[in-house]
């Protein structure tokens, strides 16, 4: 059912390769589930067979490169029928807490995708039967609507005021699925709006290690910079000017905010050189994949590689004066 690649005790990645990827056609009551997907379905349409060979292509491309950041990936297997199988973010989220590994199994606004929590459940039953497993009833999409950062020891979360499949390009989880994973999890969760067509919060924020944020303010929907700097940056000792990377809509819609990092080195797709430099300035190694075929579809690379062993940081990075260690430059 999985393969297994990697070095033991590196961070583990589920991931699923993009053999029977393809752009569906949209819902005939609903239309498309984001926006992107028009011009994908056009591009599909257009050469079947070269777009999925591309697509190959490019998700090896993204294999070789979390493999050579040093993660180890778990790749599930690739069953036809299930073309959004590659975002393996979106099914479910894991978190090791004290040894304790629990993982929150999603419950999609898009029904079409609810079976992948079952190709979920499956794989964590057969490889970890003694992972806690827990449902949460309310809409919620994953780790790609809830984002942890080490850092603040904090998630950052995703909501729709109505979410469903009607609203599926606004946003897809609920507020209340936010109070669950707090009490589920013990972690602390900053609720954010998200704004069509950033679906999902990892399409227009991202968390790096030793708190900087990368932001597209409009992704989020009534985003107030001033407050959410005071709550990011001040309280935390940090400055905004040094650590709040707000980018433009170019290097939004080439989903520069949806990137995974493995001790120093951030895997990303392509996006300008400016962002990259800027990530870098911080004293990061940056690698760049090209997943345009993906972002067809609304997602990139931390749509696509779900850490299913994401230790809590209980406190954050931050308290280094109390013993934490913070990830070296």
């Amino acid at each position: 059912m999985v393969s297994y690649s990697g070095k033991e005790n590196s961070p583990v990645v589920l991931f699923c390769g993009a053999a029977h990827y393809y752009i569906p056609e949209p819902n005939t009551e609903h239309g498309p589930a984001n926006d992107l997907q028009v011009e994908g379905r056009k591009a599909y349409l257009k050469d079947r067979k070269g777009f999925v060979e591309k697509a190959v292509e490019q998700s090896h491309g993204l294999y070789e490169a979390l493999m050579a950041a040093g993660a180890s990936v778990v790749s599930l297997q690739e069953l036809e029928g299930h073309p959004d199988q590659v975002f393996t973010a979106d099914a479910s989220l894991s978190l090791v807490d004290h040894g304790s590994v629990k993982t929150v199994m999603s419950h999609f606004s898009n029904e079409e995708r609810q079976p992948e929590v079952d190709l979920h459940r499956a794989f964590f039953d057969s490889v970890d039967p003694e992972r806690s497993m827990i449902v949460n009833p309310h809409n919620f999409e994953g780790t790609g609507d809830n984002l942890y950062d080490p850092f603040r020891d904090v998630f950052w979360s995703g909501y729709a005021v109505d979410p469903g499949r009607h609203s599926a390009a606004h946003g897809r989880s609920s507020k209340l699925a936010h109070t669950f994973l707090r009490k589920t999890l013990g972690v602390p969760v900053v609720s954010l709006q998200t704004k069509k067509p950033f679906f999902h919060i990892d399409t227009a924020l991202g968390a790096l290690p030793r708190g900087e944020m990368i932001v597209y303010p409009g992704g989020l929907e009534n985003f107030d910079e001033k407050g959410f700097c005071e709550f990011a940056f001040e309280r935390y000792g940090l400055k905004a000017s040094e650590n709040y990377i707000a980018i433009d809509k170019a290097d939004a819609m080439a989903y520069g905010a949806n990137f995974r990092v493995f001790g120093n080195t951030v895997v990303m797709p392509e996006c300008s050189q400016k962002l990259q430099d800027q990530i870098k300035k911080r004293g990061y190694d940056v690698v760049t994949v090209d997943l345009k075929q993906f972002i067809y579809s609304g997602g990139a690379v931390h749509c696509m590689a779900n850490r299913i062993d994401e230790p809590r940081i209980d406190g954050g990075y931050v308290q280094e004066e109390n013993g934490f260690l913070m990830p070296a430059l």
